[in-house]
């Protein structure tokens, strides 16, 4: 394998490259990479903190674009549905504060990390919509798994409420 990183953060591309790695100091969708290209790609706690469904579609779309026939897209999200995370709480100030008429979509948090000084976004996904999304833009499912964040990080957990969602599709 020759695996291409892309992370906004130089510090990260720095590490990358220490390592060996390819990196490229980019956001996704500004990235210059080459289409029917790779085997797999892997968006790893990222995907949510893309900011609104226009630029999902777009960087699901490029992912398509760049994947091989067969490639696979692995990717992980946050449940709205999982009680051990924000997404209650997120889904409740949206229609609280009527915040669909100030063009949030619903799970649309900022955050703080604790300790931290810069606020951050992120999206909890509701596993139905995000079902929607991957099959309409080309993709087809092979696996949703819940794995543990909060609550046993890293296991599979059986209640499909629980968890971070973690999808593996691939391009038709």
């Amino acid at each position: 394998y020759q695996p291409v990183i892309v992370d906004m953060s130089q510090n990260m591309i720095v590490e990358a490259q220490k390592r060996g790695l390819r990196g490229i100091n980019s956001h996704y969708l500004d990235a210059r990479l080459p289409e029917n290209h790779f085997d797999a790609v892997y968006f790893l706690y990222a995907f949510g903190h893309i900011s609104f469904h226009d630029l999902r579609v777009k960087t699901l779309k490029q992912i398509h674009k760049q994947l091989k026939k067969g490639g696979r897209f692995y990717f992980d999200v946050f449940n709205i549905d999982n009680p051990h995370e924000w997404g209650n709480s997120a889904r409740k100030i949206y229609f609280d504060l009527e915040l669909k008429y100030m063009n949030y979509e619903e799970g649309d948090i900022f955050y703080k990390k604790a300790g931290g000084t810069e606020i951050a976004f992120l999206h909890y996904f509701n596993r139905e919509q995000l079902i929607d999304l991957v099959e309409n833009t080309g993709f087809k499912i092979v696996r949703i798994s819940q794995i543990g964040y909060v609550k046993n990080p890293g296991e599979i957990c059986s209640n499909p409420n629980e968890g971070n969602l973690f999808f593996i599709l691939e391009k038709l």
